[in-house]
């Protein structure tokens, strides 16, 4: 499995679309930050984080995200809020806004996501507003990689075409209310925001740094694969410097560049992640997960698990069921 793909699947990704917005003439909608509490989407523990996202249905404006300056938005572009940042949406910078809560109208009873409306007359700009759900413990490289904040304009990298057909699927279904309208949108918006990761590589400089400019690199990025693919292998920096072509000093010096920490660091806290999802989801003994993530015996794997997480396998495991048998 290739890295982007591991841990994809490792941080156990879902979203939801809750809401249309239809915002008339001159207007400014400021929302909130994602983790505050939401009525679609709640977060089951305290490991679960929330990502909000908007696609511009229709019309144009500007995105003002709390710290960054004011950025032109229009149909079909997509705004994905990573940090927890106050942003609005307005048709002018600088225009006075209004809490997205208090233009919620009355809920309709279709499958449909609710719509809202800000203002009179025509309409100026039509939203398409989602929840994206995932699990952050221990190492986060994808999410510790990008910045605070996205704007995917429409006609941009080489996943252009499949990106607005999906966004244009997204958008009717979220419209439709048919059967089964919820679980293929988030099927939907899961695959929209793996494209948006992609089409965010394919246009990273080339003096980026960090996990995902390492992907690119192709001395790191292979030996990112080789240990995802084997990450209970007893790797050592001059075999995967010997499997990459490279010399175990370049190889190490590179990696540590673009990762700021060592292949070994590495490898360790890839397999400790990994380990907190086979103790969350999986009936597996600790010794059979400190086997299965490269440990040789039970007592190496609870020191490294304790000095990475803070707390021994064991505990670990009482306390995710514990959280997960509390009501939401």
């Amino acid at each position: 499995m290739d890295p982007l793909s591991d841990v994809l699947k490792t941080i156990k990704l879902s979203g939801v679309v809750f809401l249309r917005a239809q915002l008339r003439d001159q207007y400014g909608v400021e929302m909130p930050p994602p983790t505050l509490s939401h009525p679609s989407l709640r977060p089951p523990t305290p490991d679960h984080r929330l990502v909000m996202f908007h696609i511009v249905r229709e019309g144009q404006g500007y995105v003002e995200v709390e710290g960054f300056e004011p950025r032109q938005i229009r149909d079909g572009d997509l705004i994905i809020i990573l940090d927890d940042l106050v942003h609005s949406v307005v048709d002018v910078p600088g225009r006075a806004t209004v809490p997205s809560a208090s233009i919620v109208a009355e809920f309709t009873k279709t499958a449909a996501p609710p719509e809202v409306n800000l203002g009179r007359g025509d309409v100026s700009m039509r939203l398409v507003c989602g929840m994206l759900q995932f699990v952050e413990r221990g190492i986060s490289p994808l999410f510790s990689a990008l910045p605070p904040y996205l704007l995917i304009p429409q006609d941009e990298g080489p996943s252009t075409v499949w990106l607005k057909t999906s966004i244009a699927h997204l958008i009717t279904e979220a419209e439709s209310g048919r059967p089964g309208s919820e679980t293929l949108l988030s099927r939907l918006t899961e695959l929209i925001f793996v494209e948006t990761i992609r089409t965010y590589i394919d246009r990273l400089p080339e003096s980026e740094r960090g996990w995902l400019a390492a992907l690119k690199d192709p001395l790191v990025g292979a030996a990112v694969r080789h240990m995802h693919e084997r990450p209970q292998h007893a790797w050592t920096v001059a075999e995967l410097a010997r499997r990459v072509g490279a010399s175990r000093s370049a190889f190490s010096a590179r990696f540590t560049e673009l990762l700021e920490v060592s292949p070994i660091t590495y490898l360790y806290r890839w397999r400790i992640r990994q380990a907190t999802n086979l103790l969350d989801d999986t009936q597996l003994s600790i010794p059979e997960i400190a086997a299965q993530v490269g440990y040789e015996s039970e007592s190496a794997f609870s020191r490294a698990f304790k000095r990475e997480m803070g707390s021994p396998p064991a505990s670990w495991r009482r306390r995710f069921e514990q959280e997960a048998a509390e009501p939401v």
